[in-house]
């Protein structure tokens, strides 16, 4: 949702283990995406892939900078990164 000030709000979910840290540097995507990857690329094999048995969701809140807002934009380029690398 858009709020005062340019705030999108909304949920991302992210795949994981028993593992816990931060949410920082993390894979994560919308719903139909998550379940996709759960589907076609963890559940495949057993045990599954990274030892994945949890979706988590998190709320995201964020705001474009001013000079994205007066280009009438919410978000820049996106960019993939693997190991290390934009791919």
């Amino acid at each position: 949702s858009s709020g005062a000030g340019g705030l999108l709000s909304f949920y991302v979910y992210r795949a994981q283990g028993t593992a816990n840290y931060p949410p920082k540097n993390i894979n994560a995507g919308n719903l139909a995406g998550a379940m996709w990857y759960l589907q076609h690329e963890v559940m495949i094999q057993d045990p599954p892939k990274f030892s994945i048995n949890r979706l988590l969701r998190y709320k995201v809140e964020v705001r474009a900078p001013v000079v994205l807002q007066k280009k009438g934009l919410s978000f820049g380029v996106r960019f993939a990164y693997d190991s290390q690398n934009c791919t």
